[in-house]
């Protein structure tokens, strides 16, 4: 059912090229959480990129939090084997970008 769900998004963001907003940030969103559930390794998956998508369409939209929260559990737990403790400068960084737009309060 993911791989079904997944073409249709695929076709629909491919339908609307210039889509933007919370239509195309949902179907960013799902995209990222199919990702997550069917993709066969992390190094190589494209939830993160899906997910960021998501939240930059529509930072203010509970959309993006949804989002945000997928992609900060699974940059966690890509790194649960140093502990959490050897997390790459740069994906903390993104994490932080990310939530800044997030909640910007």
């Amino acid at each position: 059912h993911y791989l079904i769900a997944s073409s249709r998004f695929h076709r629909y963001l491919e339908d609307q090229p210039n889509a933007k907003g919370r239509d195309a940030a949902e179907a960013y969103y799902w995209l990222g959480l199919i990702e997550s559930r069917v993709g066969g390794s992390y190094w190589i998956s494209e939830a993160d990129f899906y997910l960021e998508t998501a939240i930059r369409l529509a930072p203010s939209d509970p959309i993006a939090e949804r989002a945000f929260a997928l992609y900060e559990e699974e940059a966690i737990l890509g790194w649960t084997g140093s502990s959490g403790n050897n997390m790459p400068a740069e994906v903390r960084s993104r994490i932080e970008e990310l939530r800044a737009l997030v909640y910007p309060n």
